[in-house]
């Protein structure tokens, strides 16, 4: 009950601070970000969220669909909206007890705080070291000027194919994917 009025709370204040990925009907994974001032309990594991960021709180996916990619297309569509609000970064407490948990075989499910070797596959950076909880932080900039660079070497490539001979296409290959999959918001 407290959550659904933390939920609603938030909703009405600043926006949905959450996505979520469904297959049919069944809840695969989900991501919970917003304003740092949303999420009272973050303030113990360390350092304070930068003015300019929000804090990613939490990102889960289902055991059964890991290593499928889910949690990077999770994450991504958790930055299209951190760009639609007009913040210059996404800031997240990595864990780094569970890299060694996760190499020792013990479960780390009931953890909420990510695992610091994702965050920094993913391209963020440590902001502020902690011994468990280090802040790390993706700047929203770096990424856009990224995303131009690929942009631009695509048109290029686009262009030169363009000028080579043109031979039909080849008929679309379906996906194996046998049911559908959804990513939108929570509350929706």
């Amino acid at each position: 009950m407290a959550k659904e009025a933390w939920w609603q709370a938030t909703q009405l204040e600043w926006g949905t601070p959450g996505k979520a990925i469904y297959l049919d009907d069944h809840l695969v994974g989900y991501a919970w970000f917003g304003p740092s001032a949303h999420f009272p309990r973050a303030r113990r594991l360390g350092p304070s969220v930068s003015e300019d960021a929000l804090l990613l709180a939490t990102l889960w996916v289902d055991q059964a669909y890991r290593s499928g990619g889910l949690a990077t297309i999770l994450l991504q569509s958790v930055l299209r909206d951190v760009h639609r609000h007009g913040v210059r970064a996404l800031e997240c407490y990595g864990d780094r007890a569970s890299a060694a948990e996760e190499a020792s075989g013990a479960p780390c499910e009931a953890r909420c705080v990510l695992p610091e070797g994702f965050l920094l596959r993913a391209g963020f950076t440590v902001r502020q070291e902690h011994h468990a909880f280090p802040l790390l932080r993706l700047d929203l900039r770096q990424t856009v000027r990224w995303q131009e660079s690929v942009g631009h070497a695509l048109e290029g490539v686009i262009s030169a194919l363009g000028r080579r001979e043109q031979a039909p296409a080849p008929a679309p290959v379906r996906p194996a994917m046998t049911r559908p999959l959804s990513t939108r918001s929570l509350g929706a």
